[in-house]
């Protein structure tokens, strides 16, 4: 048995938590100790018995800084984070090595968490970098804009890139350590292992060939809502965020649908639920039970997160992206690209929404893909992960001694 440390540091939304879920069952049934650092504990409860799973909060920043600038790098990102000064930088990495030494570890995931790198590498420990290909940027290059997946800059450094590695390689030096060459660097592990298709990674042709891709089947949540309805009739699905700016109108265009749609909306008000229960639409504040709403689904839409995005697809289901942020951006970007989806740009009112899913749904090529997609991948839907994280960590464990 080995203690086994789990780090989410960056990003938002039950993803991560999903991530950590999976990762922490896995562990569990190899029979390992795993400790849990999370950046969100709102939600955990949805995910851990926390009676029966050792959690902590993870050290995050408490951003100080606004930016009228959007953030659409990883060090423009990072400078919000606690990367605009070696001094802070430096407390957060102290605080992530004081967790990892509570908690004895003997290898660390990092799901996001570029601190907890820093602090893992700093102790000698070995990495597993456990996360989504837009998170992880391949070492070795230049930061990349999040809007064109082109170098922010033809030659050299971005300034904000400059500020970001001038804090880390201090505080690295401080530590006996070999300084960053980019920023990117940072990403150095001794094994990656995507959660997602292969197909989804935004940068898979720039990465070494010896990456792992093993998407997660979703775990149950508390709470789900599941019907033996929903596996009788062809259906549509949909995952929306609550706070998405068009939201009435997506919902609009979905209540004029004439087969059934199941909608999940976590946050979603009760009244605003039976309103438009009202007009048609089965829609929950509640996660789905996605193995039983996919049974007969023709269309899944989403703001395109990464792990219901990969999920759909594994069961040959075409995708239609409602993006609102960087990641979702990077993710439907990645399916458009791939030919198995793609994404609405212009939304202004549910009929022109209506019609453009419509269309959508009408390109047998993309179905036709999906389907194939499906095929290719079908004995890897219900491949243990504890298969892939064993193989993982007894690699790391053969090169280090520990």
């Amino acid at each position: 048995m080995r203690n086994i440390f789990c780090a989410w540091e960056l990003g938002g939304e039950q993803g991560h938590l999903s991530v950590i879920s999976n990762l922490n069952r896995a562990l569990t049934e190899l029979g390992h100790n795993p400790a849990l650092a999370l950046k969100d504990l709102s939600q955990a409860h949805m995910f851990f018995n926390p009676t029966q799973t050792s959690i902590f909060q993870a050290p995050v920043w408490q951003q100080r800084f606004k930016t009228s600038r959007p953030v659409n790098s990883m060090a423009s990102a990072l400078l919000l984070k606690g990367y605009r000064e070696p001094a802070t930088l430096r407390s957060m990495v102290m605080a992530w090595r004081n967790l990892m030494l509570t908690a004895g570890a003997e290898v660390v995931f990092a799901n996001y968490a570029p601190t907890a790198q820093m602090a893992a590498l700093s102790l000698g420990l070995p990495i597993i970098i456990l996360g989504s290909g837009f998170a992880v940027e391949p070492p070795g290059r230049s930061g990349v804009n999040w809007q064109t997946f082109q170098p922010m800059v033809r030659k050299g450094l971005s300034s904000e890139e400059a500020v970001c590695l001038k804090a880390a390689n201090q505080v690295l030096s401080e530590l006996g350590l070999s300084r960053l060459t980019h920023l990117s660097d940072i990403n150095q592990a001794d094994v990656y292992i995507f959660h997602h298709l292969k197909e989804l990674d935004i940068y898979r042709h720039l990465r070494l060939e010896d990456e792992i891709y093993h998407p997660f089947s979703l775990p149950d949540v508390v709470g789900q809502m599941t019907s033996e309805d929903w596996s009788e009739s062809d259906t549509v699905v949909a995952y929306l965020k609550s706070y998405y700016p068009k939201l009435d109108i997506v919902l609009g265009a979905l209540s004029r649908f004439p087969i059934k749609v199941l909608i999940s909306c976590p946050g979603l008000p009760e009244d605003k639920l039976q309103e438009w229960r009202n007009n048609g639409l089965e829609i929950y504040s509640q996660l789905l039970d996605l193995r039983r709403a996919f049974k007969n689904c023709r269309l899944f839409i989403s703001h395109g997160g990464i792990g219901t995005l990969s999920d759909a697809l594994l069961h040959g289901i075409p995708f239609l992206g409602l993006p609102f942020h960087m990641e979702n951006l990077s993710n439907c970007v990645a399916a458009k690209n791939a030919g198995l989806g793609d994404y609405l740009v212009k939304i202004d009112n549910p009929k022109s929404v209506a019609d453009q899913i419509n269309h959508f749904m009408e390109n047998d090529g993309i179905r036709t893909r999906c389907r194939a997609l499906g095929k290719k991948y079908y004995d890897q839907v219900d491949k243990p992960l504890s298969e892939t994280i064993d193989q993982a960590i007894n690699q790391v464990l053969s090169r280090g001694g520990k």
